[in-house]
C-alpha cells in the first residue's frame, strides 16, 4: 500500500497521464497531431448519425426516453450513453489505441453542449484524452492475456480514463482533481466481458466500448471536483487494471510515451470487427472470377492464434451485430466482390445469407491458429493469410500484413471526409453532410463550440424520432 510521503516522491501512473493531459496545449501539439484529433471528432461523429438510423439505436432511445423523457432534457451521463453507442453500433469507428475515439469523441460532445470553451480548447481536449488511452493501449500491446483467460476486453477500461481526462480538462480540473477524475471513472466503468463482444452478446455491445467509460467520465469528473477520491494507483497495482488484462506492460510507454501517438492513426473502412480487416482485404485480393468461386471446395484463414477464439464464431450470424464479428461472414462477402465491408452487410444479413453462395461459404471457412503468418507486421490483429482451394484440387493464397485504413498503409484525409459523407448524406442530405463536415473540419478555429454540439444532438435525434 502507497504512504503518503511515499506518494509525494513517486507519482503513480494514473498521476503521470493527469500531468501529460494538462502539459497537452494548441501551442505546444504538433500540426499533424492537432490535425488527426479533428479528424477523430469527423470520424466518429459520422459514425454517431449513421448509427441513429439503426433499429437497434431506436430501442436504446425510446428505453432511456421512458425513463428520462423528452431528449433535450436528459441528464449528461444518459446523453453519454447514447451517443457513445451510436457511434459503436455499425462497428466503422476508429482504431486509434484501440478505438479510443468512441470514448473521448463521446465524452468531448458532452463537454462541448455544456461548457463554454473555444474549438482550439476542444482540440486539445480530444488530443490529449486519446494519447492517454493510446498509451495505455501501447504499453501493452502484443501482452494482453488471452480473452479465455481474463474474460475482458481493455478497450472499456482505457477509454474510461481517456475520456475523464478529456472533460477534466474541459471543465478546467486541475491536475490532482484530473488525476482523481480519471481513477474513479476506471473504477466505474466496471466490467468489459469479452463473451459480449466476441461470443453471443446480443445487441447490447455498442455500450461497453464509449458508452459507459463516457458516462463513468460525466461522473467521475463531478465526483472529484466536489472532493472525492479514487484508486490512484489501479493502473500498476498488483491487484490492479493492468494485472487483470495482461501478463506485462511497458510504464515506460505511460510516463514518456513514443511521440504523438495519434499520428499514426488506425481508422475503419469496413463495417466490421478491427480483426476481421485484414481477412477481408486477403480474401478481396485473390479477385476470384464467378466460376472460381462456384468451384470453392474450402476456405482456409490463417490468423495470430491469440485472437482465432474472438473471430472464430460457428454457424451463421444470428444478429447484426454477431454479423460484424463473424469472420466466416465477411469473409464470404469479400470473396465474392463485397469490398468494403457496409452497414447494409451486417444490419440486412438474413437477406446477405440467401444472396449467392455467401452462407455455403462462409460454412467453409476454418480459422487456423499461425503466429507465423504475422512476422513483419506492426500489430498482431493486421494480419491474416487467406487460402481457397477448389474442387480440382488447386488453390490460392494472399496474405495481408496491413488492411486499408492501417497506420502503414492509412485512410487519407479526403478518403476519411468522403467517409463522414456518405455515412451522413442519408440523414441530412448531401448539402447538409458537407456543411457538418466544413464545421467540424474548422473547429479549431470556432470561438464556441456549443453550434456544433448542438448541430450533432438536432441530427441524431431527427432520425431517432423518424416514424
Amino acid at each position: 500500500m502507497t504512504t503518503t510521503a511515499q506518494h509525494a516522491e513517486a507519482p503513480t501512473l494514473i498521476e503521470h497521464l493527469a500531468t501529460f493531459a494538462h502539459a497537452v496545449s494548441p501551442e505546444n501539439a504538433s500540426d499533424p497531431a492537432t490535425r488527426q484529433a479533428v479528424l477523430c471528432l469527423l470520424d466518429t461523429i459520422g459514425c454517431m448519425i449513421a448509427g441513429a438510423r439503426t433499429e437497434e439505436a431506436r430501442k436504446l432511445y425510446r428505453a432511456e426516453t421512458e425513463t428520462h423523457g423528452e431528449f433535450t432534457h436528459w441528464p449528461l451521463e444518459v446523453r453519454a450513453r447514447l451517443y457513445g453507442f451510436l457511434g459503436d453500433t455499425l462497428e466503422l469507428n476508429d482504431l486509434i489505441g484501440g478505438h479510443s475515439s468512441i470514448g473521448v469523441v463521446t465524452a468531448s460532445l458532452i463537454g462541448a453542449g455544456e461548457y463554454p470553451i473555444t474549438g482550439s480548447a476542444l482540440v486539445a481536449s480530444v488530443l490529449a484524452g486519446t494519447e492517454v488511452t493510446a498509451r495505455l493501449y501501447d504499453s501493452a500491446i502484443g501482452h494482453f492475456k488471452p480473452y479465455s483467460q481474463s474474460g475482458s476486453v481493455m478497450v472499456g477500461y482505457f477509454n474510461a480514463l481517456g475520456a475523464a481526462a478529456t472533460l477534466a480538462l474541459m471543465q478546467g480540473l486541475d491536475e490532482r482533481a484530473t488525476a482523481q477524475a480519471m481513477a474513479i471513472a476506471a473504477a466505474l466503468t466496471g466490467w468489459c466481458p469479452a463473451e459480449v463482444i466476441f461470443g453471443q452478446g446480443g445487441t447490447i455491445k455498442p455500450l461497453l466500448f464509449g458508452a459507459i467509460p463516457a458516462e463513468s467520465a460525466v461522473r467521475a469528473t463531478a465526483y472529484a471536483r466536489h472532493g472525492l477520491t479514487g484508486p490512484i494507483g489501479l493502473i500498476e497495482s498488483p491487484i490492479g487494471m493492468m494485472a487483470s488484462l495482461a501478463t506485462t506492460f511497458d510504464a515506460a510507454r505511460i510516463v514518456d510515451g513514443r511521440g504523438w501517438l495519434i499520428t499514426s492513426p488506425q481508422r475503419k473502412l469496413h463495417a466490421s470487427c478491427g480483426y476481421t480487416h485484414s481477412s477481408i482485404d486477403a480474401a478481396h485480393a485473390l479477385s476470384l472470377t464467378a466460376d472460381e468461386i462456384r468451384a470453392i471446395e474450402s476456405i482456409d484463414v490463417a490468423v495470430p492464434e491469440f485472437f482465432r477464439e474472438v473471430v472464430g464464431k460457428i454457424g451463421a450470424p444470428r444478429s447484426a451485430n454477431d454479423a460484424r464479428f463473424h469472420l466466416g461472414y465477411v469473409v464470404a462477402l469479400a470473396l465474392q466482390g463485397n469490398y468494403p465491408i457496409l452497414p447494409e452487410h451486417t444490419l440486412e444479413f438474413a437477406r446477405e445469407l440467401d444472396h449467392g453462395r455467401t452462407r455455403d461459404l462462409s460454412e467453409r471457412v476454418r480459422i487456423t491458429p499461425d503466429d507465423a503468418v504475422g512476422a513483419g507486421a506492426s500489430k498482431p490483429y493486421n494480419v491474416s493469410r487467406v487460402t481457397v482451394r477448389f474442387a480440382d484440387g488447386t488453390e490460392r493464397s494472399a496474405t495481408c500484413l496491413s488492411p486499408r485504413g492501417a497506420a502503414d498503409n492509412p485512410m487519407s484525409e479526403d478518403e476519411v471526409i468522403q467517409k463522414f459523407l456518405r455515412l451522413v448524406a442519408p440523414s441530412l442530405g448531401d448539402d447538409g453532410a458537407r456543411s457538418l463536415a466544413d464545421a467540424v473540419l474548422q473547429v479549431a478555429e470556432a470561438s464556441s463550440v456549443a453550434e456544433v454540439a448542438d448541430r450533432v444532438g438536432d441530427a441524431v435525434a431527427a432520425q431517432l424520432n423518424e416514424d
